[in-house]
């Protein structure tokens, strides 16, 4: 099975989890997207400002610190052969695999460049939304990696809005994607537990983890022809945005913990 994946540029969470996939998945992995993290109809100043507010001085220092040390770590993984890979530039390199980017996956030009690869399955970890022409694309389907337990906590940051509301357990959904966001058929869900002193990162780290195997599951699943299709009920749920700046205060007011 002939598999593609488009995910958004991240280097805290996406390196590790598509290494963990490509290591353990015995298909062929066709090709890898790279779009910005940055959605394409966020202007600049905004997207800062709210990452500003989000993060905190505390939070932009670990970001910050984070993609200096892989970005050194992954010049040095040029000349030295290192235990893992330290950006998705990496990986292609050292697992031969095609690196592409676009900043809108739904561009013509884009579409036409991996239209002949005969992909069967594209794989999405990001936050731009599938239209028409890029859905028809593959033989099999399109699936996304969503980091909530669908049909609750479709949308932006599940992870923050799941801390917010005093959840007992986080997950994450693959499902089948559709035009509509989040609203595919659930091919496969895991949940964890939220402990008490788990961060905004630390538990997103933990779904991206968990993320990896599931794919991977999901994969083997779809080949197989084994794919458990679970309802997405569109009647029942939740739906959230990007976090208002008193949402954010009301966040840390919660003692909830960002780093």
């Amino acid at each position: 099975m002939r598999v593609f994946f488009i995910l958004s540029e991240n280097p805290l969470f996406k390196t590790s989890f598509l290494e963990q996939i490509i290591r353990k998945y015995s298909g062929k992995i066709v090709g890898i997207t790279i779009t910005p993290f940055r959605p394409c109809k966020m202007r600049m100043v905004k997207y800062f400002r709210f990452y500003i507010i989000l993060l905190g001085l505390k939070g932009l220092y670990y970001v910050f610190s984070s993609v200096v040390h892989t970005k050194i770590m992954d010049i040095i993984s040029r000349f030295l052969r290192t235990k893992r890979c330290y950006s998705i530039k990496g990986i292609g390199r050292r697992y031969k695999i095609p690196i592409y980017y676009t900043k809108n996956i739904n561009d013509e030009r884009f579409i036409d460049t991996i239209r002949n690869m005969n992909i069967d399955v594209i794989v999405s970890s990001g936050n731009q939304i599938f239209k028409k022409d890029i859905l028809n694309l593959p033989r099999i389907g399109s699936i996304n990696r969503h980091s909530s337990l669908l049909p609750y906590y479709r949308g932006i940051y599940p992870i923050f809005w799941e801390m917010l509301n005093g959840e007992n357990h986080a997950g994450v959904s693959i499902h089948w994607i559709t035009e509509e966001i989040d609203k595919g058929t659930i091919l496969n869900q895991a949940k964890i537990k939220i402990e008490e002193n788990d961060s905004f990162f630390s538990l997103y780290r933990k779904i991206f983890d968990l993320s990896s195997e599931l794919v991977v599951q999901t994969l083997n699943d779809i080949e197989n022809g084994t794919v458990k299709n679970i309802i997405n009920n569109p009647a029942i749920g939740s739906y959230y945005s990007y976090p208002s700046r008193k949402d954010i205060k009301r966040f840390r007011a919660l003692g909830k913990r960002i780093v």
